[in-house]
């Protein structure tokens, strides 16, 4: 099944800067389903809780009660689940945006992609984090399989935002958010 216009987009820092909080901000607007593969603390889920008004799924196989009822107030479920098993709980074709940002082994990731490639809306969004010098592996990864993935017609690689030293700048952008 090809993804005409599928959007993948790559974090290149390898970990959550400014940069990155404005292109999920950006992305997240008017999507109905969002789901997040590994979930930490939960500060992505809530970011993009902030723009949609669709539901968020964010699973993580370490996921707590308490985190659940924490990401419940911002109507956010989170699901106690290893992420490359719950694919099983989402139709094809249901989820607007996949942010993958769960096992940073190639073998995971690689699996994680597979599994939930036709989870995603023909017009949908996979997001990678950490394809980084943190993570070199995953740079490999991603050159050797996504750009040669065949089911995927164009990728649009997007650059990070350029990164933000100065304070004052941060702060106006940081208030209109």
């Amino acid at each position: 099944m090809r993804k005409e216009e599928l959007l993948i987009y790559q974090f290149t820092n390898g970990s959550a800067c400014l940069g990155d909080w404005l292109v999920l901000r950006e992305l997240s607007i008017n999507k109905k389903i969002i789901v997040e593969l590994g979930t930490d603390k939960g500060l992505t889920s809530i970011l993009l809780s902030k723009n949609t008004k669709g539901i968020i799924y964010t699973i993580d196989h370490n996921m707590d009660n308490t985190l659940k009822n924490y990401l419940a107030k911002f109507n956010i479920k989170g699901i106690n689940y290893d992420s490359s098993e719950a694919n099983r709980f989402f139709d094809d074709n249901s989820i607007d945006m996949l942010y993958i940002d769960a096992d940073h082994d190639t073998e995971e990731t690689k699996k994680n992609y597979d599994k939930w490639f036709n989870k995603v809306i023909k017009k949908g969004i996979i997001l990678f984090h950490d394809i980084s010098i943190v993570w070199p592996n995953l740079i490999e990864f991603y050159n050797s399989y996504i750009k040669v993935d065949n089911r995927i017609k164009e990728i649009t690689i997007s650059s990070i935002l350029p990164e933000y030293k100065d304070l004052k700048t941060v702060m106006k952008i940081v208030e209109k958010l």
